[in-house]
């Protein structure tokens, strides 16, 4: 994980999936590679699960 720029955060993690990664992607549409280049260099994994971020609440109220 720590040679893919995009990948922000590598958590392991409780309930029903092992880690949960935090990709950072310029659009949309360039997720898509992004996730069949990472399936191919993890070896075992079943299954993958992606959400995306619309905005950010915290900062949007707290702004500095």
């Amino acid at each position: 994980m720590r040679s893919c720029s995009e990948v922000r955060e590598c958590l392991l993690v409780t309930h029903d999936m092992s880690y949960r990664l935090r990709i950072q992607a310029p659009s949309p549409e360039s997720f898509e590679p992004l996730r069949c280049a990472l399936a191919k260099r993890l070896p075992g994994v079943k299954r993958m699960a992606a959400t995306f971020v619309l905005r950010d609440v915290l900062l949007e109220h707290n702004p500095t």
